[in-house]
């Protein structure tokens, strides 16, 4: 809320007033009713500039549609780029680099013929679907449980090593991520550890080549 206007209102005012007639903003749409809204769109847009597994892209591509992303956060991870959707390329916090891509990918999209779109559609579904089985799940929850540090339990009374988790989520967040651990360092609760998690994993071989260049992590 901005100036007690609602995010469609600002979203509205960035459109030419000689174009706001091909939009169309709908109201609070409740969820057993989403469907059919997804079933009557050609192509689904997920404009976001970063986001961790939305919703929104997932029920998308369940529902066969073509769904075109930006390449930051986990949209990168359900996407399989010009198979199971289109992503657009750019570098991560650049705004108009962004915008840019997000265009030439949606006038791509628009050209492509119908029977292409549908393909690609039901390529969208059978991905989410293989990845996001409750199987599935459950099985990467558990991979990912068997490398946190297993300690046996301690009487002292102490106060505990605390462990905060850091999950990279694109490999362009050097600077960011910095500033993470250095805030992390900067705690007094107590003893703290930082955990650098990228794509599930805690190898260190695992991390992108810049966490690698770190010779130690604050605290």
């Amino acid at each position: 809320d901005e100036g007690g206007r609602s995010t469609a209102e600002i979203i509205q005012t960035f459109i030419p007033p000689d174009l706001k007639r091909q939009f169309l903003f709908q109201e609070h749409i409740p969820r057993e009713e989403l469907g059919r809204h997804y079933y009557h769109a050609d192509i689904c847009v997920v404009p976001s500039r970063w986001d961790n597994y939305p919703n929104t892209c997932m029920e998308a591509m369940r529902c066969g549609k073509t769904v075109l992303a930006s390449n930051q956060g986990g949209m990168a991870e359900m996407i399989e780029d010009g198979h199971s959707g289109l992503l657009a390329h750019c570098t991560y916090g650049d705004r108009n680099e962004l915008k840019e891509a997000l265009r030439q990918t949606l006038i791509r999209a628009i050209q492509m013929p119908a029977a292409e779109r549908a393909k690609m559609g039901q390529a969208a579904r059978e991905r989410i679907e293989q990845i996001c089985d409750n199987d599935t799940i459950v099985r990467t929850q558990n991979q990912w449980l068997e490398f946190l540090p297993k300690k046996p339990a301690t009487t002292t009374t102490a106060s505990p090593r605390v462990h905060i988790a850091i999950f990279l989520t694109s490999p362009n967040q050097a600077a960011s991520i910095q500033e993470t651990l250095e805030s992390v360092a900067a705690q007094t609760c107590g003893e703290v550890s930082p955990v650098i998690v990228h794509n599930m994993n805690t190898h260190a071989n695992m991390l992108p080549e810049f966490a690698s260049e770190w010779p130690s992590l604050p605290g």
